[in-house]
């Protein structure tokens, strides 16, 4: 079969940062058909049908290749590769150029000196409606090919083996390149409308790997959240303005918030915030129910008699049903006990968990409230009867350190993430009360969560002082407070509450820098008192 090579010819310039198909092509080789030693100016994945032949790069070794595997030769090195005398291989290739090639191929175990991969069944069809739409959409071309270039490698990257070691550094740089990317546009595109879609379109991404890789595992789960989680404790219950909820709801899952935190009581009144979200999700979200996680939680008190709080398998299994009701949905994606109940056997509250999964309630279960010995307690008791804890949802701030007395290490132990609540001290750690208590605030209303004697003239002068390192950071101090909960790795998602969009736009930006030097973080502890 003769060589079949097709030019792209809307290829840009080698030095492009965009992400770009070049060229590409299928050849039964002649037997001992070579190239080499020569430099290719861009990426050129070779996928091997056929055949065996064979690969070096530079003075490294030669490395055999059968059907079923495939090699890169990278721009800028120098390598040979021949097609084997008995058995010459049948390859497609495809090359491709930019500048966000080799941030993609970081994310993977290739590497210029170890440049072979398996062919896996998921990938090829990909690659072959690639091609496909290369050769037969002329008039939309460009627009295709990337989008379909992306998804290519989004399959490729996730069906990459295990981190090599010393690449953990380079893919969490190449996440970071992404990130920083996606935030500059939305900083410099501020208040505007724009869609994951759009943004995936920007960065050169499509929409599900760009989402994903704003996320963080939860323990050793399979469960993925976002960084940033919105919760809706106040804000969207009956008392609330419908319109803003939802204008909250649609934005926070635009900017890539996937994860909606829910539980009985919210409102006001009582179940109001399931009604409202119910209503959201049926109008807006129902296509997208596939891409979000929902969850909701039962043990404050909802409802009057013996069984309307705590943590009796009656109030719990009760709860949940009145909430899939509320919320118009079949299940919930996790399922959390509020808090302890000092009177209810812990092995029944936690039998209530295993049931609402077994009866497709639930995909997974979690903690909220639990100390450090209520945890391992109830982890050992899950673990047991087969439906493992996952998540727990502490309160953690710069202000309030608890779980690190402890808890942080059993959730470690025990393989359980954390999305942690209130990471901004109920508004204290905003520019809101700089200038004191504002009449409109919270704390100036009837509020039983933050009182005006919780903002003495002390605290706010720790406030103002936060709000200067922060400053200094390039941050405000809530972008600060929820990167300072995020640093380290150890808190798997950050839940925020708002009470209008930009609330959320600010928080995403967060993202933007959560590393802290050693002296900020000495700043931070001294300002505070720790």
């Amino acid at each position: 079969m003769a060589a079949i090579f097709h030019y792209n010819p809307d290829r840009p310039f080698r030095d492009s940062p965009e992400l770009y198909l070049c060229y590409w092509g299928k050849e039964a080789c002649a037997p001992q058909h070579s190239f080499g030693p020569g430099v290719r100016d861009v990426y050129k994945i070779h996928f091997v049908h056929e055949g065996k032949g064979s690969v070096r790069v530079e003075d490294g070794e030669t490395l055999t290749l059968t059907a079923g595997q495939a090699f890169i030769a990278y721009p800028e090195r120098v390598v040979f590769y021949q097609a084997d005398a008995a058995r010459p291989w049948v390859y497609s290739w495809i090359a491709f150029c930019g500048d966000q090639a080799g941030e993609i191929l970081a994310r993977t175990r290739v590497t210029a000196e170890q440049p072979v991969f398996p062919m896996d069944t998921r990938l090829m069809p990909k690659l072959y409606e690639l091609l496909n739409e290369a050769e037969e959409q002329a008039a939309t071309r460009d627009l295709r090919l990337r989008v379909l270039l992306n998804e290519f490698f989004s399959v490729m990257v996730e069906l990459a083996p295990a981190s090599a070691p010393g690449q953990a550094a380079v893919q969490a740089q190449a996440k970071d390149a992404y990130i920083h990317r996606c935030l500059d546009f939305l900083h410099s595109h501020y208040g505007e409308e724009i869609s994951v879609g759009q943004l995936a379109a920007v960065v050169g991404l499509d929409r599900k790997y760009l989402s994903a890789i704003f996320n963080n595992r939860a323990g050793r789960s399979g469960l993925k959240l976002p960084a940033i989680s919105l919760g809706l404790w106040h804000n969207f219950g009956g008392i609330d303005v419908l319109e803003n909820g939802r204008a909250m709801l649609r934005r926070a899952f635009d900017l890539g918030i996937t994860h909606f935190d829910l539980a009985n009581n919210y409102g006001p009144p009582p179940g109001s915030a399931e009604e409202t979200f119910g209503r959201v999700l049926r109008e807006d979200f129902r296509p997208y129910r596939d891409e979000l996680i929902i969850s909701t939680k039962a043990g404050y008190y909802m409802w009057p008699g013996p069984y309307g709080e705590w943590g009796s398998k009656k109030y719990l299994v009760s709860s949940l049903d009145q909430s899939l009701k509320r919320m118009g949905l079949e299940f919930v994606d996790i399922f959390y006990h509020h808090r302890p109940d000092p009177d209810t056997p812990l092995e029944e509250t936690m039998s209530a968990l295993d049931l609402v999964v077994r009866q497709g309630k639930a995909l997974y279960v979690g903690l909220s409230n639990y100390r450090p010995e209520e945890t391992r307690a109830a982890a050992k008791i899950l673990k047991e009867l087969g439906t493992p804890c996952v998540i727990h949802q502490p309160s953690y701030s710069m202000m309030n350190r608890w779980i690190e007395e402890g808890l942080q290490d059993v959730l470690q132990e025990e393989g359980i993430g954390s999305i942690v609540f209130s990471p901004l001290e109920k508004g204290i750690l905003t520019d809101r009360y700089l200038g004191g208590i504002a009449p409109d605030s919270r704390a100036a209303g009837p509020s039983v969560f933050l009182r005006a004697e919780d903002l003495t003239a002390e605290r706010i002068g720790q406030v103002k002082r936060l709000n200067d390192l922060a400053a200094a950071r390039g941050q405000k101090l809530s972008q600060m407070a929820l990167s300072w909960v995020l640093r380290g790795g150890k808190v798997t998602s950050a839940l925020i509450g708002a009470s209008k969009v930009s609330q959320i736009e600010d928080a995403v930006l967060a993202l933007r820098n959560t590393s802290f030097s050693a002296e900020e973080l000495g700043q931070i502890d001294e300002i505070l008192g720790y």
